[in-house]
């Protein structure tokens, strides 16, 4: 499956599809999801305590509480990056910053809050990329600067595709796009070509001829590119 975020220069994923209809393209996207657990210093859980992601490029904001058991869970976020704040009363408040969230990731991030005021906060800052340990998907995130300076036959984007293990396309695919028999196919982890889905923006990008590529968009418009290869999440 190939999952363009097209906007502001965001590109998303591909990933072969083998076997899989549109009951599976309606879950599939290009925005990441945080979740995560709150508990105390002695594992208890924390509930009802207020988390807040705020964007660093934006500034927006989502906000959500968490749970009886302690969980938190924020879903359908733009990549980029991010400051977290979870506040609960009678505990420290705990500041994450430079929270760096890839397309279509889905993330974990667990905390232990320690007794003390609101007004005590501690910061974090993050360095180590997260994990994705809540979903069994297999893929790789082709990032900025690798997208940026690495040559290209062409202005086709996809061609990073076959950067990934597993991938394989022919010569033409990673070329100009000028025709349905140029720039189709391409096989993921020995699946038919014609078995691959592409995403734009979370919706389908894929032509009814080859389910290849329908629409190229250029590398100036690419900010990340990440192709799934197996264990599609549901």
């Amino acid at each position: 499956m190939i999952s363009n975020h097209h906007v502001l220069r965001r590109f998303a994923c591909f990933a072969g599809m083998i076997g899989l209809t549109a009951t599976v393209l309606s879950a599939q996207t290009d925005k990441a999801q945080l979740t995560g657990v709150l508990t105390d210093s002695s594992k208890a859980p924390i509930a009802d305590a207020q988390v807040t992601l705020t964007s660093g490029a934006t500034d927006a904001q989502r906000s959500t509480k968490t749970n009886n058991e302690g969980y938190y869970t924020l879903v359908l976020l733009e990549p980029g990056v991010y400051n977290l704040r979870i506040q609960k009363t009678g505990f420290e408040t705990i500041v994450q910053t430079g929270l760096k969230l890839d397309v279509a990731q889905s993330a974990r991030l667990d905390f232990t809050l320690s007794l003390g005021s609101v007004n005590q906060e501690v910061t974090v800052t993050a360095s180590a990329p997260l994990l994705e340990s809540d979903t069994a998907t297999l893929g790789q995130t082709i990032d900025n600067s690798t997208i940026v300076n690495l040559p290209l036959n062409g202005r086709n984007s996809y061609a990073f595709a076959t950067l990934v293990p597993g991938v394989r396309a022919a010569l033409s695919f990673t070329g100009v796009a000028y025709s349905f028999y140029t720039d189709q196919f391409v096989s993921v982890n020995g699946s038919r070509p014609n078995q691959n889905l592409f995403l734009l923006d979370g919706g389908a990008n894929s032509n009814a001829a080859f389910n290849g590529p329908g629409f190229y968009p250029s590398v100036d418009l690419v900010q990340e590119y990440k192709v799934e290869t197996n264990n599609y999440s549901p």
